[in-house]
């Protein structure tokens, strides 16, 4: 973890989904709709492994479905 502040349980309705190798919690989800909080930089790690640029897609596809029912406008 790049922080000194970790998640040592996740509040009901959240479930730890990643660990780091020495065990601390870097990644938590909501067990119903989309809900995710990470513990680390996927920002600094994309360029050097790829897969991290997956939050950030996540994140938009997830905030696109979540407004369309809204009115909100949405990219083509």
């Amino acid at each position: 973890s790049f922080h000194r502040q970790v998640v040592v349980e996740p509040p009901a309705g959240w479930v730890v989904s990643a660990r780091s190798d020495d065990g601390w919690v870097e990644a938590i989800e909501a067990t119903e709709g989309f809900g995710v909080g990470i513990q680390f930089h996927p920002e600094w790690l994309e360029l050097e492994q790829p897969r991290f640029a997956a939050v950030f897609r996540d994140f938009v596809a997830a905030a696109r479905e979540h407004g369309a029912g809204r009115g909100v406008a949405r990219e083509a």
